[in-house]
């Protein structure tokens, strides 16, 4: 999980840099003020940084309590989707499966599937299909 958040943390570098370039371009090409179009972006991008530095710890926790999971239970570990009403499609197919606990499946692990994901690893479901 290291790597990943090292990979993301290049890719938010890279997209920071991207809408810094982007919003100088339009307030050149509309003349308005370089200075004030460089604050709106500061101000957008504490907002993202702080979600960045958020997702990052949160990918580092679920990782750590796959690791525990994992000790007790074996390398094959259940999802448990919370379902109701807020449940995303990706996380309610993906409830009632099995998932290896050595490397994340194509959704993410359980936890880091999107913001505020509520899925959670546990005991692996008898006989259940194995998210790849």
């Amino acid at each position: 999980m290291v790597r990943v958040n090292t990979l993301r943390r290049a890719a938010y570098v890279v997209n920071s840099m991207m809408r810094l370039r982007t919003a100088i371009d339009a307030a050149m090409a509309q003349g308005e003020s370089l200075a004030e179009a460089e604050q709106e972006v500061r101000n957008n991008e504490a907002v993202y940084f702080r979600q960045h530095v958020v997702a990052a710890g949160n990918r580092m926790a679920a990782a750590s309590k796959i690791d525990s999971l994992a000790m007790q239970y074996g390398p094959t570990l259940g999802w448990y989707a919370a379902n109701d009403k807020r449940t995303t499609p990706e996380c309610r197919a993906a409830d009632g499966s099995n998932f290896s606990a050595l490397s994340p499946p194509a959704i993410g692990w359980p936890g880091v599937v999107h913001m505020n994901c509520r899925c959670q690893p546990g005991p692996p479901h008898r006989n259940a299909e194995m998210l790849l």
